[in-house]
């Protein structure tokens, strides 16, 4: 484990001891590989609960919540915020829009996905730095923006996907990546090596892990890869596996 998640480890071990005495933590906004270490370090059995909620269904930063009771959403404490500019003459991206953002001075802990519906452009925020930004985030590069509040999204976010079939000999770590991208086995091996594999939001050097479905791959220059339904055999033996890559 990298030295950021076992700090981030030892953190909520500490935020939870304190959601014992207080009944309820709020954490701010966490990456895939936060969320999913949170979910393997505590057990959903035990009396203090924790829950996911980034402003939508399926948002990639979500905030969490410890807490002793069933919550909802509106406990999150999340707005979102809508950028406003004229599309004509100017174009913005997420990048962009990110750094913009950071470069009032917030952390990136304050903000969640940043999701574009027809070039129209959308922030997940912390509630409490939500005015601050409004205030302040008048340009997004050299584009003059003006942002609101949202009180919902009036569409439904859709994540878009490359998919395909592939055919491997077996479900091992780099026989996948090896499947998917192209790659020699050596190749594939050599990024596990390289320390550029991540296997369910943590890095994994063991290139021979067999895989199940829903499992996640990340490989640092290439992007990310999701099992997503073993299919069943070729003639020859052959695993037909399907495999989904977000774009």
């Amino acid at each position: 484990m990298d030295t950021d998640l076992e700090f981030f480890r030892k953190r909520i071990i500490s935020l939870k001891d304190k959601a014992y005495q207080n009944g309820f933590v709020l954490l701010p906004f966490l990456d895939d590989s936060k969320c999913y270490l949170i979910t393997k370090t505590f057990k959903k059995n035990e009396d203090l609960k924790y829950y996911f909620y980034g402003g939508y269904e399926e948002a990639d930063y979500k905030r969490c919540i410890f807490s002793y009771e069933e919550v909802n959403n509106e406990l999150f404490q999340i707005d979102i915020l809508k950028i406003d500019y004229a599309k004509k003459n100017y174009s913005l991206n997420h990048r962009s829009i990110l750094g913009s953002v950071l470069g009032l001075g917030l952390k990136r802990e304050v903000v969640g996905d940043i999701i574009n519906n027809n070039d129209d452009y959308y922030i997940f925020v912390s509630k409490n730095i939500s005015d601050f930004i409004i205030d302040n985030l008048s340009y997004v590069g050299s584009t003059p923006v003006k942002v609101s509040k949202c009180p919902k999204l009036d569409f439904k976010v859709k994540k878009n996907y490359l998919e395909k079939d592939i055919f491997v000999t077996s479900l091992r770590l780099d026989v996948i990546i090896a499947g998917f991208l192209n790659l020699s086995r050596k190749e594939a091996l050599n990024l596990i090596l390289e320390q550029r594999v991540k296997l369910n939001h943590l890095e994994t050097l063991n290139s021979s892990v067999l895989l199940k479905e829903n499992d996640l791959i990340s490989v640092r220059g290439y992007g990310r890869i999701i099992v997503d339904k073993i299919k069943g055999h070729t003639k020859s033996n052959n695993i037909i596996l399907h495999v989904k890559k977000p774009i």
